[in-house]
């Protein structure tokens, strides 16, 4: 989302909580076509550059809420959340033409470079791996 001086900020805090209640559950590609609010409404359309910086933000945000866990294989990936971040950063398509890697519909998140999918952790202890 850019404000007013064009400068790349991210969701408020409102916004913030608002995509993570309506999101709950969503799988990693459905997070990625959802992310953005402005986008959703149609009022901006945000780069790809731009939305994979919300996107990364976002997951990142989750994962220090203890809203998520990234997993791979029915395992969680090992390590801090900074280095689970990094190398999800890390294998994430440079441009939007590689999101298109031979996967189902097309995405990377369906596909074997994608280093992780998300489980949901809710209150109650339930895993909702997606």
């Amino acid at each position: 989302i850019r404000d007013r001086g064009n400068k790349m900020k991210y969701l408020t805090e409102e916004q913030y909580q608002d995509r993570k209640d309506l999101l709950r559950g969503a799988s990693t590609t459905m997070l990625w076509k959802n992310i953005d609010p402005e986008s959703v409404d149609g009022a901006y359309k945000l780069t790809y550059q731009e939305e994979k910086a919300l996107y990364i933000w976002f997951i990142s945000r989750l994962l220090k809420d203890g809203d998520i866990k990234l997993a791979r294989h029915g395992k969680f990936l090992p390590g801090s959340i900074e280095k689970q971040i990094e190398v999800f950063e890390m294998a994430f398509p440079k441009t939007e033409d590689d999101m298109d890697c031979d996967a189902f519909e097309g995405f990377w998140f369906l596909s074997e470079n994608c280093p992780a999918g998300i489980v949901w952790i809710y209150e109650n202890g339930y895993q909702d791996w997606t």
